[in-house]
């Protein structure tokens, strides 16, 4: 049974904050950097345990994301539930490998996702040396009667970013979501064979104290004030504790994730809201 792949992060690290950030605009590789203006697919990262399940045609394994890592009884009961009899796993071929999240109560911060009970999220099938096209991968999910990684859409890294500097909700439960994964229109390999597929997570952007106003700027020039603290996330605080939407709004042009917010931060100082300067344009929901 394959183990996963580490997804790379769009950004390099800052060791300035011992690499608990990001360095806005450099890029962690060069095939980032060629492909940044491409179009990206995007899904929803899960925050919970990596989970691979191997089918053989007649035996179903289980496994972390590597060979030592324990999966938790509770979840390995749902596992064996979804997948022990699923004859529709058996009909897919002789080497097939599902690979998803286990998430929800008691993993990770999963009880915004399903706060009494855990469940299997998939987001990569590999069929012996193959990796499924998220289409094929989505109708597998169907037949198999779990449930795919939401898709968020399509864009170029720059958005990606946007989207997570802003942050967003979680089309799951009442979560905030942990970031996006984002993989080229067209799978593609670097020279050593890795896949080209990058992640970002919301916590990776961090900001200063509260109360210290900012201003964010599409291209275009469509503006949004923003309280930095609830815009991007303090060291030591998850997205979830700062802020959650109010509202969310969209420039028509780039639709750069911008939009009013309210804080429900207990220590907070600023106001309750902060409005949106006046758009000239906004558009539809990014999400399709």
């Amino acid at each position: 049974m394959k183990e996963y792949h580490k997804i790379q992060t769009v950004y390099e690290r800052d060791p300035a904050t011992k690499h608990r950030t990001l360095i806005d605009g450099q890029f962690a590789c060069s095939a980032f950097r060629f492909l940044q203006d491409n179009d990206w697919e995007f899904t929803e990262k899960i925050d919970g345990t990596n989970i691979r399940v191997h089918c053989d045609g007649s035996k179903v394994r289980f496994g972390g994301r590597t060979s030592n890592a324990q999966i938790p009884t509770f979840l390995y009961d749902k596992l064996q539930e979804m997948f022990g009899d699923n004859g529709a796993l058996r009909q897919l071929g002789d080497d097939v490998t599902l690979y998803g999240e286990g998430y929800g109560a008691k993993i990770q911060k999963g009880g915004d996702y399903i706060p009494d009970g855990v469940d299997f999220i998939l987001f990569d099938v590999r069929i012996g040396d193959w990796w499924l096209s998220r289409n094929d991968a989505y109708d597998v999910a169907d037949k198999l009667g779990v449930r795919p990684v939401p898709h968020l859409g399509h864009g170029t890294l720059s958005r990606a970013v946007h989207m997570a500097k802003a942050g967003f909700q979680s089309e799951i439960g009442t979560a905030l979501a942990e970031g996006l994964v984002m993989r080229p229109g067209a799978e593609l390999f670097e020279r050593n064979g890795k896949r080209v597929i990058a992640k970002i997570k919301c916590k990776d952007f961090a900001g200063t104290r509260c109360g210290e106003p900012m201003t964010n700027q599409c291209e275009h020039g469509q503006l949004a004030r923003v309280c930095i603290a609830c815009e991007l996330l303090s060291e030591n605080k998850r997205l979830r504790e700062a802020a959650r939407f109010a509202e969310s709004l969209y420039c028509a042009h780039c639709e750069a994730s911008f939009g009013r917010r309210e804080c429900v931060s207990k220590k907070s100082r600023h106001a309750k809201y902060l409005a949106l300067t006046e758009p000239t344009s906004w558009g539809a929901d990014y999400r399709e």
